[in-house]
């Protein structure tokens, strides 16, 4: 891989990790940054349990690249969409992944940046953190991100699309776009907090989660919903895994009941 884009690795645990890795250029996402994440979420191994998305340097994501950027002036239409598809493309398969996707974030988070936080299941920021959706200024729009914004935060995007007004981290965490805050010193140590907390979940459990959030509103009728929600957990009682962990749990619990019985 390129590493003046991005370094990308899976470890031993099943921990892929995604480090944007152009801190000259404030992380700005260009051809090859695409490029390589994409190959790497269709190619994640197996035993992968969650992807960890981080960044190098002061700020997570700039945007788009200005050079990608001023390559469109001179492509054509055709070109143009093939660009924006990847993007999009890289978008889709990180928000369709069957396993936890976490980001930690510091500096500034600006358009296309935005569009990772919205894939993301949850999103770590540091409280000087400050995001914009600056697509406007350059006589451009949000587009690629959209649907993915819009599915986290909804209509109350309307200000920040239209106007590009920078904002903070209370506001990006009440457009759901951020999880938690933090301080830039406790950054490190909520990405370890979340890493051991996914790892403790049953990871195909968490697929199915995940496949069950993205039903929601594509079932039709309120009735085919909760069916559909009925029959997907009576498949969770089917696995091996669940009953071996609630096994494990009652195992535990009775243990400790034991325990304070012969305390008392």
């Amino acid at each position: 891989m390129h590493k003046n884009s991005v370094n990308l690795s899976v470890d031993d645990r099943g921990v892929a990790h995604i480090c944007l890795n152009r801190p000259q250029k404030h992380n700005a996402i260009n051809e090859q940054m695409l490029d390589d994440i994409t190959k790497f979420c269709q190619t994640l191994p197996l035993h992968t349990r969650l992807v960890l998305i981080t960044a190098t340097g002061k700020n997570f994501c700039a945007g788009a690249d200005l050079q990608w950027m001023q390559q469109q002036f001179t492509a054509t239409r055709t070109q143009r969409l093939q660009q924006s598809a990847k993007l999009a493309n890289m978008l889709q398969l990180l928000d369709q992944l069957a396993v936890p996707v976490i980001s930690m974030v510091q500096g500034a988070v600006y358009g296309g940046g935005l569009g990772i936080l919205a894939v993301s299941d949850r999103v770590v920021a540091t409280r000087d953190t400050q995001f914009c959706f600056s697509e406007v200024l350059l006589g451009l729009i949000p587009a690629t991100i959209g649907p993915f914004v819009y599915a986290k935060a909804g209509n109350a995007l309307r200000a920040c699309f239209l106007t590009a007004q920078p904002f903070d981290v209370t506001l990006a965490q009440r457009l759901n776009l951020v999880t938690d805050i933090v301080a830039a010193s406790e950054l490190q140590q909520a990405m370890t907090t979340n890493i051991d907390q996914a790892l403790k979940c049953d990871g195909a459990a968490a697929a199915r989660a995940k496949t069950l959030l993205r039903t929601f509103g594509t079932t039709g009728s309120t009735d085919n919903f909760h069916q559909h929600s009925i029959e997907a957990l009576a498949d969770c009682w089917q696995q091996p895994t669940t009953m071996q962990r609630i096994a494990s749990f009652l195992e535990r619990k009775q243990s400790v009941k034991g325990r304070e019985s012969g305390q008392e």
